[in-house]
């Protein structure tokens, strides 16, 4: 798993010799590193040999992520960031996983604050048993199976896009099941973020530009958002549908958009048969959506 472990957490595996979790039990891991997360770190626990030794065994296993200044700086809200704000942030690009102690943000104010960002609290007491059930290291980080008839709804992808700055949707066919997607999907967004749409028909179910467009503006009045038709180039290239979430995860559909189907008359959703998974795009090669007005948008892709 990817994630980022909070200096106080890390203090109780080696400092308070938490009985639940060992320094092995994060060994498996990939975790997050800046230069203020380091520094946060060495003031802690640099007097502490098993913690010594378990960072030279992590840094020997390429098991430490030292995250890109640029993209750190991009979801950073505030100039003057807190250490706890730089870790929110380093969660945020750790596949949204963030390792805290008990007694770690547990007011009403830090609960909202982990709810706008999408994360995933992971105790540190529960490290042993819970860091092994979430996602593997390796991509796809995440899969999702949806069945015939399923009833998984929205929910289970939308969180991924809490607070984002830059969503692009890629899929051939958009109709009213995958406009309903993306709405869902750009709710949670940033109300000014970059958002791209990018498709290629029109005729039959398929909802045309300027809908599309009014659909969103509506929805989020103060995002820059444009939606175009790409080049036949692109259209060769890129065969499953795709939502990039900044440059940080990548989502690719096995079918269209529509896959979560539409409502029934409970109100729930009636899936189609399909498959959705997540990739860590955060160190990925760029690679370019060609337009038919001539503009590229440039994506970090899996592949």
């Amino acid at each position: 798993m990817f994630c980022t472990i909070h200096t106080v957490a890390l203090t109780e595996v080696f400092f308070e010799k938490s009985p639940q979790t060992s320094s092995t039990d994060l060994s498996s891991h990939y975790i997050a590193i800046n230069p203020k997360i380091l520094m946060d770190f060495n003031e802690a626990l640099s007097g502490i040999s098993e913690y010594q030794t378990w960072f030279a065994y992590m840094q020997s296993r390429n098991r430490l992520r030292v995250l890109n200044p640029t993209l750190v700086s991009t979801y950073l809200e505030k100039n003057n960031a807190s250490i706890d704000d730089i870790y929110i942030t380093a969660a945020y690009l750790s596949n949204m996983n963030l390792v805290l102690s008990a007694k770690q943000m547990t007011s009403a104010t830090d609960v909202l604050v982990l709810e706008k960002w999408g994360l995933t609290r992971i105790d540190i007491e529960e490290t042993s048993s819970s860091l092994h059930d979430l996602a593997s290291v390796k991509n796809p980080i995440k899969t999702i199976v949806l069945k015939t008839r399923g009833n998984l709804d929205h929910s289970v992808i939308t969180k991924y896009f809490s607070n984002e700055n830059r969503v692009v949707f890629y899929d051939k066919y958009i109709n009213e099941e995958s406009m309903r997607l993306i709405e869902s999907c750009v709710l949670l967004a940033k109300k000014d973020l970059e958002l791209n749409v990018i498709t290629t028909s029109l005729g039959g179910e398929c909802l045309d530009k300027a809908t599309i467009l009014q659909r969103l503006s509506r929805l989020k009045p103060s995002a820059n958002i444009k939606v175009e038709y790409c080049n036949q180039q692109t259209r060769k290239k890129f065969h499953d549908r795709h939502i990039f979430i900044g440059d940080r995860i990548q989502l690719t559909f096995s079918r269209g958009l529509d896959v979560f189907g539409s409502r029934n008359t409970a109100g729930g959703y009636q899936n189609k048969a399909g498959e959705i998974n997540f990739y860590d795009i955060s160190d990925m090669t760029r690679d370019e959506f060609h337009l038919v007005d001539g503009t590229i948008i440039y994506v970090n892709k899996y592949y």
